[in-house]
């Protein structure tokens, strides 16, 4: 059972303000005291009430990540939770707590200037950069330590940031297929706009062009990372009089609908039909045939109106295939 800031002290015969300084790592306290304190509080399982430390120390002791309100969102995909859940474990370690929260599309910069003058956060990390970016411009005029998840266009400089070399992940996966001596490659690009698609499909069309292939600009779609969005375009790529026999995919989600379509129209992988992915493996999802139903999604609010998919296509799946390709 955890003891309170109080019972502590008076343990130690220690004043409240000195074991809380103490604790938080205040210079004028003395380096037997301090850890003299932490010894106790760790044998006592003495937790810090988080409200009453950031009335001490002006902290929120909380890391924010804001998403957009919409159809479409990083929360419907687990790869976004996977980073959330690896991040989470690093601020627990630290002390901090994870402050997740929503805003209407375009409004991100607002609520981070919201978020900055209410408290709630002492950090942010930026999700799905684009290199012109409101809420990257936002957030450098704050008082507020901000990262990206990402890269803001070409940038390096003037901002912190984590991120894979997109272009030269794309050009492997490109070189390897095309190295298997397939020439007809279709690629499912991450939506346009995002800096790190528009990164992949430079590496893919650099490589195309080193090995003497023509890309078909017809099979080069993007769109939403999802199964429903990977299935429903190599649905209708398949259905071809001339079909890919390589897909190039934007994440683990859209590969796993490549192949449900791939086997729903009658070939096999690799056999027929050879897939190559961005992202790990998910945890959940074997790598394998016959391919799983799919993963189920988030739970979400469905913002689109009825009737808005009745043509057949998926809203964000990419541009509709012209009629003498379907």
């Amino acid at each position: 059972m955890s003891i309170s800031l109080k019972q502590l002290s008076l343990l130690l015969g220690l004043s409240q303000t000195t074991v809380s300084r103490a604790l938080n790592g205040y210079p004028e306290v003395s380096e037997a005291t301090r850890q003299r304190v932490i010894d106790a509080a760790q044998r006592h399982a003495y937790m810090p009430n988080p409200r009453a430390r950031s009335l001490a120390t002006g902290r929120a002791m909380a890391i924010g990540h804001v998403l957009p309100i919409a159809e479409s969102s990083d929360m419907a995909n687990p790869v976004f939770a996977d980073f959330l859940a690896g991040a989470g474990a690093v601020y627990t370690r630290r002390g901090y707590g994870v402050h997740l929260s929503f805003s209407e599309p375009g409004r991100e910069a607002e609520h981070y200037r919201w978020l900055t003058r209410q408290r709630m956060v002492d950090a942010v990390v930026l999700h799905a950069p684009r290199e012109a970016d409101e809420r990257a411009e936002a957030l450098a005029g704050l008082e507020l330590v901000w990262g990206v998840h990402g890269m803001l266009g070409g940038r390096r400089e003037g901002y912190n940031f984590v991120e894979l070399d997109n272009r030269a992940a794309a050009e492997l996966a490109t070189r390897h297929l095309a190295g298997l001596g397939h020439s007809r490659i279709a690629f499912l690009n991450a939506p346009k706009g995002l800096n790190f698609a528009r990164q992949r499909e430079a590496g893919f069309l650099s490589v195309m062009e080193a090995q003497g292939l023509v890309p078909n600009r017809l099979w080069m779609l993007d769109g939403e990372m999802t199964e429903e969005c990977g299935y429903r375009t190599a649905r209708r790529l398949c259905a071809q009089p001339v079909q890919p026999t390589a897909f190039l995919a934007g994440s683990m989600l859209v590969a796993i609908g490549i192949h449900r379509a791939v086997l729903e129209a009658g070939l096999s992988v690799p056999g027929d039909v050879s897939i190559a992915t961005h992202d790990d493996v998910l945890s959940f999802v074997p790598n394998g045939d016959p391919p799983p139903e799919p993963p189920p999604a988030a739970p979400r609010h469905r913002r689109r109106p009825p009737g808005d998919a009745t043509d057949g296509s998926m809203t964000g799946c990419g541009p509709a295939l012209p009629d003498e390709f379907r």
